[in-house]
This record gives C-alpha cells, sequence and structure tokens, in this order.
C-alpha cells in the first residue's frame, strides 16, 4: 500500500470515528482531508478492477461528507431559530403531529424528556400516550423516553397503573418509558436528544374535552379538528443564546 493510500485511509478511519461520536465538524475535516489524498492516490492505480472498487469507496465518502456539511449548516441556522406560537380560545389545527413533526422526524432523535406536573387524571393520561404514539410513529430510532411529572395523591394507584400500561406498551416497540415523580415540579418543558426544546403553556393538556362525552362527534379522535384552550409555545435549540441556564 502506497503511502499516501495508507495516510488517507488513517484520515478516513478518524472521520468515521468522530462521525460516529457526533463530532461532525471534526469528521467533516478528516473526511474532507483522506478523500483528498485518496483521490490522489487513485491517480497511480492502474488496475482497472481495483480502481473501480477505489473509486467507490471514494464516492461513499464523499457522499457522508456531504451530508455531515448539511448537518453543520443546519446546527448553525438551529442556533438563531425561535419560533413562539399563539393558540387562540377554541382554535383548531393544533395536534402534536402539526406541531412537533418537524422536530422528531429525525433519524438522529434517541429520546425525549417530557417534565409535566399533570399528567394525573385519565384524561391527560391519554394524551400522553398520544405523543408518545407520535414519537413513536415519526421517529424509528427512539429508544427512551423520560417522563417527569407529580403524584396524584388522591388517585396515585391509578396514576401509577395508566402509566405503566403504556411503559409496557412501548416497550414491545423497543423504546424504553421511565417515569420520576417530583412533588416540586411546576415549569412544562419538552427536550429532545437533537437538542430541540418545546416550552408548552398548558403542558401536554392544551386541548378542551369533545362536545360530548357520551355521542360521538368530530374531533374526538383527531386532535387537529379538537378546540384548544389558549396557549403559547416556544421553540427554540439547546444551542440557542436565547437560552439563559
Amino acid at each position: 500500500m502506497a503511502l499516501n493510500e495508507s495516510a488517507g485511509i488513517h484520515l478516513i478511519k478518524k472521520a468515521i470515528e468522530f462521525d460516529g461520536e457526533k463530532k461532525y465538524e471534526e469528521a467533516f475535516v478528516h473526511y474532507k482531508e483522506g478523500i483528498h489524498i485518496l483521490l490522489e492516490s487513485l491517480k497511480t492505480i492502474h488496475d482497472d478492477k481495483k480502481k473501480v472498487v477505489f473509486r467507490e469507496k471514494i464516492n461513499s465518502y464523499i457522499d457522508r461528507a456531504e451530508k455531515i456539511k448539511i448537518l453543520i449548516n443546519q446546527s448553525k441556522e438551529n442556533e438563531k431559530y425561535h419560533e413562539q406560537i399563539n393558540i387562540e380560545e377554541n382554535s383548531i389545527g393544533y395536534s402534536y403531529e402539526k406541531i412537533f413533526s418537524k422536530f422528531v422526524s429525525d433519524e438522529c432523535l434517541e429520546f425525549a424528556e417530557i417534565d409535566d406536573p399533570y399528567i394525573r387524571s385519565r384524561h391527560q393520561t391519554h394524551n400522553f400516550l398520544r405523543f408518545c404514539e407520535m414519537l413513536v410513529k415519526l421517529s424509528n430510532r427512539i429508544e427512551k423516553i423520560v417522563l417527569t411529572t407529580t403524584k396524584d395523591d388522591e388517585n396515585h394507584n391509578q396514576q401509577e397503573s395508566r402509566l405503566e400500561e403504556i411503559r409496557d406498551s412501548l416497550l414491545k416497540r423497543k423504546t424504553e418509558l421511565i417515569i420520576k415523580y417530583n412533588s416540586g415540579l411546576h415549569d412544562r418543558e419538552i427536550r429532545f436528544s437533537t437538542g430541540w426544546i418545546v416550552k408548552i403553556g398548558r403542558g401536554l393538556d392544551y386541548f378542551k374535552p369533545p362536545e360530548s362525552r357520551e355521542k360521538l362527534c368530530i374531533g374526538f379522535h383527531d386532535l387537529d379538528l379538537r378546540p384548544c384552550y389558549a396557549t403559547t409555545i416556544d421553540i427554540f435549540h439547546s444551542k440557542s443564546t436565547k437560552i439563559r441556564k
């Protein structure tokens, strides 16, 4: 193996290592330098079959480097991103999927953390279940969901039983649900492993009850057609300078 080719392969191996650790800027630099050296080495190969195989490998590295460049540019844009959604009383069209889809439809999403003090009653637990369904539906890689809420002192056994049912169901899809109780929890916040943070004034419980709980009505199942309570949703990225700790 020529010296230049060996140096190029070493750089590519480092690039793959950084890529696996999600250190994309370091990975991009190593891919770029490694690809340059390998392209120079390609000129010295005279065996046609080896040349084709070598070129295919280089093209795969180029493809990955281009994708990483997009990720780096997107990360820089995320630092500037801030969206505020003001939901008016009785308005419709604000299902979880409508609000969250572009932030959870990400091949890199591995976990979500939900802080919501009011996942207690039956309808609040149903809302949480719908949120989990949305996560499972839109993200193929999500491995863990962490819920932090408060105990329902009067009906804790029922609260715990419902949440355990959701936990068991998620396990069948290889997603772990971790349930934590914090009596001092007040703020509502959702954090994703990709860095996105969503603050909802009312938490997940911003939908009004169906017009009738005994008769079938539009909006009973489809939350896009369910009237909402007035609330404000703020969406930003953890890299944003707007975040203060």
